[in-house]
């Protein structure tokens, strides 16, 4: 109950503030959906993944500008950078289906690992599901969470210990988290998630 009363106090003492709230920072108009950001502070870059487009747009903090991007195989879901700014890790969804009919193959998914002193990808590691979040602990490991829909119960740990500097993924834990799964085969009725002509997202940045 204290928290509850304690939460309702701090809206209520926000509330004149966020009536006459207004736009801040830079706007940067992306094409695609925007599924993570990361902030490398050291380098003053913003890292944007950009779901239907397969690729994480690179941001300039300092300008606002859109620098490059890094292209990758299959939808970026999750992002994190490491607390020395050596290391991007970036979290994949699913694989997509060779071929023209299109459609996404269950059971896939990854981490791509960028070394951001050189800007080049120096590992991918498949994962057996899509993966949903990324994030890095003061240890310089990052914890990766996979997904566990479609999977067969009893369920295998999804919860896994990654260190970029070898690429070591090592499974600690699990946990139910499950994702809707990407079509398998949009063009026989399943609706199709990735759209060529996506909306832009756009992303407001102080």
């Amino acid at each position: 109950m204290r928290v509850r009363v304690t939460s309702v106090m701090a809206a209520l003492a926000l509330s004149p503030w966020m009536a006459h709230a207004a736009t801040f920072g830079n706007v940067v108009q992306l094409h695609g959906q925007i599924s993570d950001l990361a902030l490398d502070e050291t380098r003053g870059h913003l890292f944007a993944a950009n779901f239907t487009a397969y690729r994480v747009e690179v941001i300039s903090t300092a300008t606002g500008s859109l620098l490059t991007n890094i292209p990758l195989s299959s939808p970026p879901s999750a992002l994190s950078v490491s607390p020395d700014g050596h290391f991007l890790v970036i979290g994949m969804f699913q694989t997509p289906r060779p071929g023209v009919t299109g459609g996404f193959q269950p059971g896939t998914g990854g981490v791509s690992i960028v070394d951001l002193t050189t800007g080049t990808t120096v590992q991918t590691i498949a994962t057996n599901n899509p993966v949903v979040a990324v994030a890095f602990g003061s240890d310089g490991k990052a914890l990766v969470l996979v997904s566990l829909s479609g999977l067969p119960a009893p369920y295998a740990p999804n919860i896994f210990a990654l260190t970029p500097s070898t690429g070591t993924l090592q499974p600690i834990g699990t946990a139910s988290v499950f994702s809707r799964l990407l079509p398998q085969n949009p063009t026989s009725g399943e609706t199709d998630l990735l759209a060529p002509n996506s909306p832009t997202q756009i992303i407001q940045a102080a």
